[in-house]
Order: C-alpha cells, then sequence, then structure tokens
C-alpha cells in the first residue's frame, strides 16, 4: 500500500491524470484501493472532465465516510455536473452541519428553477384541425432537501368535432437513495372541455378530467443510468398500465454525447413504443438533441408523465429536434421543432392520414 500511495501521490503531484487512472483502476480491481487512492482518482477524473467515472471513485469513499469534509465538496460538485440534483441537496444539507464547509457552500435557495414555452401547431389538414395554441410554465423548488417540479399547462384547438379547451397541472418529487438511486412518484391531472359541433352518442366525452399517476425507479451505474417507469391513467375513459424501461449512455463518461433509447408497453393493448434520443453539446453555450419516436397508437405518456398525448388519432411517427442556447449563467432559451404523422379513422368519415408540425420557444432561469 505504501508504494501505491507514493506511486499515486506522484502522478496526482506532476498532473498525470490518465496515468494516475489507470493505476487506480488497476488498484481497485486487485482490491488494493484506499481512501486517498480514490480521492486522487476523483480528482484526475474531474480535471480531464469525466464526471461519470469520477461518480465512481466518490463512492467508494462515501460508501465509507459518508461525513468526510474532504470528500464532500467533490461528491456535491460531481452530483450537480451529472444530472443528481436531488443527491446533490442532501450533500448539500450534510454540508451544512460542518462550520468550514458553511464558509463555502452556503444552502441551496428553495428555488431551484422558473421556466415558460409557447407552442403553435398547425396540421396539413386544416379542414380537421385548426392550429393547436398552447402554453406552459414550470417551477422547481425544494422542501428541505427533496426537490419538487410541478407545471401547470393550457392548449386550446378548433376541429371539425369541435372547440377544445385543456387544462393541466403536473407535479413530482424525486427521492433520494443510497448507491445513487432515486425513486420519482408523479401526479398529472387534466380537464378537458369540448363545445361540440357535431352530434354524439354520448355527450360525457365532451367534458372529462382523467389522471395519470406512476412512479420512475433510476439508476446511476458508471456510463450508464438505468430507468424503470409505471404508470397508471384513464385518458378519455380508457384505463392503462404503461411500463416504460428506458437507458441513458454516456459514451464519453460527460455531458458531450448522450445516448438515450427508451421503450413504452401499454399493457392492455399488448403495445410497444420505441424511441431513440441523441443529444450533443459541443459547447457550454450550445445545445442540439433529435428524437424519434415510432407509436401506432393512441394516449401513451412520456418523460415521466409530464408529456400526455390524448388526441383520439394515433400518432404514427414523430421527429423532434431541438436547440437550447445558454446566453448567461443560468439562463437558457430553447426551440423545439416537431413533424409527427396521424391517421383519423373516425366514423362516418373516411380514413385520412396527416401531418402535424410544431414550433416551441422557451425560456428558463436557474437559481
Amino acid at each position: 500500500m505504501a508504494q501505491l500511495d507514493s506511486i499515486t501521490y506522484a502522478q496526482y503531484y506532476h498532473a498525470q491524470w490518465k496515468q494516475l487512472l489507470q493505476t487506480a483502476d488497476n488498484a481497485i480491481k486487485s482490491k488494493k484501493d484506499f481512501y486517498w487512492l480514490n480521492v486522487r482518482a476523483a480528482i484526475a477524473a474531474s480535471a480531464i472532465h469525466k464526471p461519470y467515472r469520477e461518480t465512481s471513485y466518490l463512492q467508494n469513499i462515501t460508501k465509507e465516510y459518508p461525513f468526510d469534509p474532504i470528500s464532500l465538496p467533490l461528491v456535491y460538485l460531481n452530483q450537480l455536473n451529472t444530472g443528481q440534483y436531488a443527491h446533490a441537496l442532501q450533500t448539500n444539507h450534510r454540508m451544512q452541519s460542518n462550520t468550514e464547509l458553511q464558509k463555502y457552500y452556503t444552502r441551496r435557495p428553495v428555488v431551484h428553477s422558473l421556466s415558460a414555452e409557447s407552442g403553435y401547431k398547425p396540421s396539413s389538414n386544416d379542414s380537421l384541425y385548426k392550429p393547436l395554441y398552447y402554453g406552459q410554465a414550470g417551477l422547481a423548488f425544494r422542501i428541505k432537501h427533496i426537490p419538487i417540479y410541478t407545471a401547470v399547462s393550457y392548449l386550446k384547438q378548433q376541429s371539425y368535432y369541435g372547440n377544445m379547451q385543456q387544462y393541466q397541472l403536473y407535479v413530482n418529487a424525486t427521492l433520494p437513495f443510497k448507491r445513487n438511486w432515486t425513486v420519482t412518484p408523479a401526479l398529472h391531472i387534466l380537464h378537458y372541455n369540448i363545445e361540440n359541433t357535431i352530434t354524439v352518442n354520448d355527450s360525457s366525452v365532451l367534458q372529462n378530467s382523467p389522471i395519470l399517476v406512476g412512479l420512475n425507479i433510476a439508476k446511476l451505474f458508471h456510463n450508464f443510468q438505468y430507468n424503470f417507469g409505471v404508470y397508471y391513467s384513464n385518458l378519455n375513459y380508457e384505463k392503462q398500465l404503461q411500463i416504460q424501461p428506458s437507458v441513458n449512455w454516456y459514451p464519453l463518461a460527460n455531458n458531450k454525447i448522450i445516448l438515450n433509447a427508451a421503450a413504452n408497453y401499454i399493457v392492455q393493448k399488448n403495445k410497444v413504443i420505441t424511441s431513440a434520443t441523441i443529444t450533443y453539446n459541443p459547447i457550454t453555450l450550445l445545445s442540439f438533441s433529435g428524437s424519434y419516436l415510432a407509436a401506432n397508437t393512441r394516449y401513451f405518456i412520456e418523460q415521466n408523465g409530464l408529456l400526455v398525448n390524448n388526441s383520439y388519432d394515433p400518432t404514427e411517427n414523430r421527429y423532434l429536434g431541438m436547440v437550447t442556447f445558454f446566453p448567461r449563467i443560468n439562463w437558457s432559451i430553447y426551440v423545439v421543432y416537431l413533424y409527427e404523422t396521424k391517421t383519423l379513422n373516425q366514423d362516418p368519415l373516411p380514413v385520412i392520414t396527416y401531418n402535424n408540425q410544431m414550433g416551441v420557444l422557451g425560456i428558463k432561469r436557474a437559481f
């Protein structure tokens, strides 16, 4: 151990980060790791911008020393860099019990972020659907060290069957657990009203307040984040259980490139929806994201229940592109473009295939 300590100290002193990481990995495989080896390896991984690699070394430390004043700041910054905000709040709470750390790391603000976005969605078949108008406001805050996110949304659209207005309220809470596990329960309440222009057999379909409840379990492990979500909904009086596994891969051990693959199994329909997303962050000021979704069904949910597809017409395919610009620290502006193909199959109308395009402009302020 003494020789290994001397070698890693010399590599650390001379900023030989890659050699230090190789030495540390070999030692860990041989079960010869120790406190300072993991500290030096974590600093080395951070120095070459590999936060997801850094996480594993820090876990080795916190497993034995959860309140260690030397590693806690490293853990805290790493959790922020890897998107583990719930764990970062928990670590920040621990840091407040150390008078020395309090001087440099204040308690996180109660409000984490504010956001607002609006969208415009025209259809290729204007005789069936007029443009849809959409708006959403979001608030992220904490209760003690538990992060909460809530959003309110409004949309309206004129169509062949009437004029529709919809109001939505969404809330989730992320609960952190040891070893980078999180559990995020979610609730989404909707209310829509349709001023009808055609005859329907059941007038109750013109007004409804469906709900969605569920939770997502996530685990960060090396360069991967695994997610497993289960959701129940009764959109448009159709009860459904949706099971949603997904995985994020960080191939460079940082946020430069993020690859996501997801599936959504709708139990009652025995139907699987698949999607893939790639995110590229070339510089700190700019981010690009693109995704493809194959559904061929209706009434499905995404993004831990935040996005609800409750249109009666099935969505066949969807393409989405997003550009985010960070003009200042803690500020972001994003633009989203969406193209989807849909099918109308409603008596007495013939089967009609059409497409929608949507543009969204949003702004977010973090604290």
